[in-house]
């Protein structure tokens, strides 16, 4: 039963994640970097690289925030109710990951919907920031499982959160 309830809970929060909140507050994030690659015409541009650049060390940075608190919940889970913790690494890398890339599938398609509607074409420093966050998040999450130690001068912050049980 406890397993259930888990996978119920990690369905539950991938789906509130990837599709309401992740979205906003990525896209709140990524701002900064939006505004200094506005209007870039091409991905060579070198306001396009900086806007992607910026965008992405901060969409990267609150989403490995995300992943050490959701990684840490996960080892309260392994520890307290004795779960299979293969089991439950493996249901965490799914919602990571699938989180990630649900919200930059999501950004593309509204990127290319406005590109429609306004019949303008510019580039999205946003977009290459997700990508960014993508590929952090997938080295991120096996370098937090195997080294926790690792988030001490950046995240620490992140371990004051308490958990919800």
């Amino acid at each position: 039963m406890i397993t259930f309830s888990i996978i119920v809970g990690c369905i539950i929060l991938f789906s509130l994640i990837s599709r309401i909140i992740g979205p906003i507050i990525l896209n709140i994030v990524g701002l900064p970097g939006a505004l200094i690659g506005l209007k870039s015409f091409d991905k060579k541009e070198i306001k396009y690289i900086i806007g992607s650049i910026i965008s992405g060390i901060g969409q990267s940075y609150l989403y490995i925030a995300f992943m050490i608190y959701i990684i840490n919940f996960s080892r309260l889970l392994i520890d307290v109710t004795g779960v299979n913790k293969y089991f439950m690494w493996t249901i965490c890398f799914i919602l990571l990951i699938g989180t990630i890339q649900q919200i930059r599938h999501k950004g593309k398609l509204e990127f290319n919907q406005t590109q429609k509607e306004t019949d303008s074409y510019y580039e999205n420093p946003q977009l290459t920031g997700l990508l960014i966050t993508e590929i952090v998040a997938f080295i991120g999450f096996f370098a937090i499982v195997f080294y926790p130690n690792m988030i001490d001068p950046i995240w620490t912050w992140v371990d004051s959160i308490p958990f919800p049980i």
